[in-house]
């Protein structure tokens, strides 16, 4: 008989947006399955030991409990695992009382019904859960394929295809699921190359798989869909260091490259970069560009280049895409090789940094290289005095305190506080006095560059977003900020993936027929986005400097030539011979068929 309870929804931020489901129509779970272990031992193996740890710290599994890990889960087990894993992320959330019918016989499980009123779970039909059945490991593909793409994380299928020497065991329904697990590093086959699809999975195997999971949620986290592209990228920095990354030049160097794209490629970066029309953001760039480049006090500066290794690329650029790039991003078309490459294209980063940043690259392994570097210097328009500087003591993220140099000035500056936020406005100079040979005083006025630092202490990373709501007022503060520098580099590919611009990085499905004349059997793609960024913070201003850098791999396809037939159809000879001396083993003709 169905029962009426009333149950605790603890599961939000997770659950409310990924739904699975165990595999409706599955093969039954083997008893004796092959390839994982049957003992009930109550240590876990080496391999896993580290997993089962971290899961009892995070009260993943429960630290009062006996587990027998090398013995079978159930799906009952399983559940657990999971509504703990995603209560993980829901530990500050309001608890929701609701009155539902359990559709289970079977069970009254806190855990499977929060699943179950979640719509993760929905049991094996008929009003039965069946948990004390096992679960196959196909099964629990299917089930972190549906947890995966439903909570945003946003993996990519890879064109490679993993190969089990037992695919033919595989699951019509399952086949995709175990090439993304197995491509995200979730699931992998065992020695000799096999998947054991209809193999029960043991608790230790599960635990690992749930925190590798766990791991896949940290790293990638949920971006909302209305941030600005530079909260996207805000969003997934890393959160255990320093870091700072240039939204404009990142934007730029992509830029350049989807006026080589077309078809759903350029869509897909143009989506990613949040540019409506390439077109405008073009005019919008050569007018920067310009602007940016009036003064030599208030050193804002925007270069772009592209280039060709004649080496291993068998094409220049078209000439319509170069034209393109010089007229809208000021950006030269060079031509490198592999012995010079590395050099040359460093060479231009560190001149165009001024220093800051020497390299960007490191060897000459690509078909083209699309690189923006931005340049800036500025100046307080209210500068601190050196003499003012103490140390004081800096809290980290992680509570670890610290003795820095702060500096201090007591002076107005544009100023918001809210419950989320607290922000302070300070503005670089703009205004600058030179006095000629004559004694004469001359003003040069640059308010149309209108460059501040924003310093912003938030509790949430949609950091552009908070900064366009705030309405600042001018107040007198003391202000103390502590003098400081970083540099960063990192690789923008998973990044730019979890944005959905996919295709550019495929060999198969990038479109940049626009860049250069490949012919049908040749291919362009994205072969990985760098970027660094380095930045300087003391009494006199800012020094900052980034460098983004496209670099574009390629390959030819062609096919075979049509083989030439030969058929030894009539009479011949045959030699066996020592080629490392000529000499000659054995000679001989065959002339009748026997």
């Amino acid at each position: 008989m169905k029962r009426t309870i009333s149950l605790m929804l603890i599961l939000t931020m997770i659950t409310s947006l990924c739904i699975f489901v165990f595999a409706d129509g599955a093969d039954g779970p083997k008893k004796e399955p092959v390839g994982c272990a049957t003992t009930a031992n109550t240590n876990p193996a080496e391999w896993a030991k580290e997993d089962v740890d971290k899961a009892l710290n995070l009260g993943i599994l429960d630290s009062e409990k006996t587990y027998y890990y090398g013995s079978f889960i159930t799906r009952e087990a399983f559940c657990e695992l999971i509504y703990q894993l995603c209560g993980i992320e829901s530990k500050q959330s309001e608890t929701t009382s609701i009155n539902i019918e359990n559709p289970f016989e079977d069970t009254n499980n806190p855990a499977i019904l929060n699943l179950y009123i979640n719509g993760i779970i929905n049991g094996k039909g008929n009003g039965f859960f069946a948990p004390d059945d096992l679960l196959t490991r196909e099964e629990t593909a299917v089930i972190f394929d549906r947890l995966i793409n439903l909570i945003g994380c946003d993996l990519v299928y890879t064109d490679d295809i993993i190969e089990y020497d037992d695919d033919e065991s595989i699951s019509d329904w399952a086949r995709n699921s175990i090439q993304l697990v197995s491509h995200a590093g979730l699931m992998t086959g065992y020695k000799g190359n096999v998947f054991y699809p209809k193999s029960s999975l043991s608790t230790e195997e599960a635990i690992v798989i749930v925190m590798r999971a766990y791991d896949l949620i940290e790293n990638t986290k949920l971006i909302p869909q209305n941030a600005t592209f530079a909260d996207k990228m805000n969003y997934q920095m890393p959160k255990d260091e320093n870091y700072m990354f240039s939204p404009l030049s990142i934007k730029m160097a992509l830029a350049m490259a989807a006026n080589g794209a077309k078809g759903d490629t350029k869509e897909e970066i143009l989506n990613a970069l949040q540019i409506e029309d390439l077109e405008t953001f073009n005019t919008f760039s050569k007018e920067l560009i310009e602007r940016y480049s009036k003064s030599d006090k208030l050193t804002l500066s925007i270069a772009n280049s592209v280039w060709v290794n004649t080496d291993n690329c068998p094409h220049d650029f078209k000439q319509e895409y170069k034209d393109k790039v010089s007229e809208f991003y000021n950006a030269n078309a060079s031509k490198v090789n592999n012995s010079k490459a590395v050099k040359e294209i460093n060479s231009w980063v560190n001149d165009k940094t001024n220093g800051k940043i020497p390299s960007i690259i490191n060897d000459s392994d690509f078909w083209a290289a699309l690189v923006n570097a931005i340049y800036f210097k500025g100046a307080w328009e209210n500068d601190f005095w050196k003499s003012a500087t103490k140390p004081d003591t800096f809290t980290s993220a992680n509570g670890k305190e610290t003795q820095i140099d702060f500096m201090q000035q007591t002076e107005h500056f544009g100023y918001f506080k809210s419950d989320n936020a607290e922000i302070v406005k300070m503005p670089y100079k703009t205004n600058f006095y030179t006095e000629d040979e004559n004694g004469n005083v001359e003003r040069e006025n640059l308010n149309d560059l209108n460059v501040s630092m924003y310093l912003i202490m938030a509790k949430s990373t949609d950091v552009e977003n908070i900064l366009n709501k705030a309405e600042l007022k001018y107040e007198r503060l003391n202000l103390h900020v502590p003098k400081f520098k970083v540099e960063f580099d990192t690789e923008l590919n998973n990044i730019l993936q979890r944005l959905n611009m996919n295709n550019a990085f495929s060999r198969f499905l990038a479109d940049f027929s626009g860049m250069m004349n490949l012919s049908p059997d040749e291919d362009l793609w994205i072969d990985k986005v760098l970027h660094k960024t380095y930045i300087s913070v003391d009494e006199e201003g800012t020094e900052a400097a980034a460098v983004t850098a496209v670099m574009m791999d390629g390959a030819t396809s062609a096919k075979p030539k049509e083989p030439i037939e030969v058929k030894f159809n009539k009479p011949f000879y045959f030699v066996i011979r020592d080629d490392t001396n000529g000499e000659i083993l054995f000679m001989g003709r065959y002339a009748y068929a026997e």
